[in-house]
């Protein structure tokens, strides 16, 4: 709860490590939307299937997704978000981070 890092600044390393040689061993690591880990039940029927990767981070009332992901363009785009001090049930929340994590991959 103590580290101050901001969605933006997450972001910027996320496009920094893009442009590294290291690139490929992150994004290699990182669970697969509807595929692997964490959020293997996330975007399901979506384009983001199979085609978005981050890591989550959950504490109580908080919950953060920060990855990559392909848009229909062929993009890659980077992202982070954090969702702090929410009062919503856990299934709650994941529908409306899902929900904007299927229109990153849209963008």
């Amino acid at each position: 709860r103590s580290n101050l890092l901001t969605p933006l600044q997450i972001t910027n390393i996320l496009c920094k490590i893009y442009a590294s040689p290291s690139y490929k061993y992150l994004y290699n690591s990182l669970p697969i939307a509807g595929r692997s880990g964490t959020i293997s039940s996330l975007c399901k029927g979506h384009y983001a299937e199979g085609n978005l990767r981050a890591k989550s981070g959950f504490m109580s009332g908080v919950r953060s997704y920060a990855g990559y992901v392909k848009n229909r363009n062929n993009e890659m785009l980077a992202f982070a978000l954090i969702i702090n001090n929410h009062q919503l049930k856990s299934s709650a929340i994941k529908a409306k981070i899902e929900k904007l994590l299927e229109a990153i991959a849209d963008l």
